[in-house]
């Protein structure tokens, strides 16, 4: 009996068959198959003629990204069909990968669970400090939950929200669309990749989200087999552009958190990052279209250090330009306390 055992990705499928003995008798790969953002055409087309073995498995394995729960059926059904006398299982392609797991997991319940062990631990370290007691630390449970509400909220429409925007809206194929055809300008895509990342980080709150939704589509637009450059420089921008839009989103759990934590209000601490992450974020979109045409990182990389320094040195021209007066009466009133 053999057993075929496939390690999907979006770009690329590894396939090996192995008999009983582990001994490898074909390897060989594929597309990419995620069901994710595969109909089941593709897949189809995929495993009919771009996979040729050389018996019949008696056995098929498929790990893969875009394998969810609710996609997992659907996956076994394709392999079925086209193995109609194996047994077929399907398998998220983190399944033993505990890095793999760990970046794939849901914030919602990381926070929950987070949220529990350190309150657990809290309890405990003051217990045997004698600090306070099993009724007082348990009387703190109710008050801590009242002050915690308003962000319990946030996160609760935020995730609503990314929800929405991420499976309801299809926001995914709208960005495959738009990105689609562009011919001769495919080398200012980078930049546009960059703000199209940047916009569903945004809207989405999740840095991790947007590369998951961006990442297969730059595959996509840039071929790595004859295009490696330039799709190495999408993934790039895909990565930068989700990790400022999730900076600057007042959704972004990160962001609900941190002004939690600093008991300041919300909207205030999202405004008061925005300069700073817009000023970096346009400097690095002329910095992806230099790259998209130079297409060298050591001239892109001492371009955009450059341009970085010059823009800051402008601003603080600007700044001390429109404020003189100010440092000036502030060395005065220094002075004369000192008197």
């Amino acid at each position: 009996m053999t057993t075929l055992i496939a390690d999907s990705g979006s770009t690329k499928t590894d396939w090996a068959l192995v008999d009983d003995a582990g001994q490898i008798l074909f390897t060989g790969k594929t597309q990419g198959i995620n069901p994710f953002h595969l109909s089941d055409d593709d897949i189809w087309k995929i495993l009919a003629e771009e996979l040729t073995l050389p018996e019949v498995p008696a056995r098929v394995f498929f790990y893969g990204s875009g394998v969810t729960e609710s996609m997992k059926p659907r996956m076994e059904h394709l392999l079925f069909q086209q193995f109609p006398q194996a047994e077929v299982h399907a398998e998220s392609e983190y399944v033993g990968d505990f890095m793999g797991a760990f970046s794939n997991a849901s914030s919602g319940a990381g926070l929950a669970i987070g949220s529990m062990l350190a309150l657990v631990f809290t309890f405990i370290y003051f217990w045997l400090r004698g600090s306070i007691g099993f009724e007082k630390s348990f009387e703190s449970v109710p008050n801590g939950f009242i002050q915690m509400i308003s962000p319990i909220l946030i996160l609760t429409f935020a995730w609503t929200l990314c929800g929405l925007t991420r499976y309801g809206m299809n926001s995914a194929d709208f960005v495959v669309n738009a990105m689609s055809g562009a011919g001769d300008l495919a080398k200012f895509l980078p930049a546009v990749i960059f703000i199209i990342g940047a916009a569903i980080g945004f809207a989405t709150g999740t840095s991790w989200g947007t590369i998951g939704i961006m990442a297969p589509i730059v595959v996509q637009v840039f071929d790595y087999n004859t295009q490696p450059i330039l799709c190495t420089i999408g993934l790039a921008a895909a990565c930068s552009g989700g990790v400022m839009g999730d900076h600057c989103s007042p959704i972004s759990d990160t962001t609900i958190m941190a002004s939690a934590g600093a008991h300041c209000f919300h909207l205030n601490h999202v405004f008061t990052q925005l300069p700073y992450a817009l000023t970096v974020s346009g400097v690095t979109f002329v910095s992806f279209i230099l790259a998209g045409l130079i297409q060298n990182v050591v001239i892109c990389l001492v371009i955009a250090c450059i341009l970085m320094v010059a823009t800051l040195l402008v601003i603080r021209a600007i700044v001390a330009k429109k404020h003189a007066g100010i440092f000036q009466e502030m060395a005065e009133a220094n002075k004369a306390m000192a008197k």
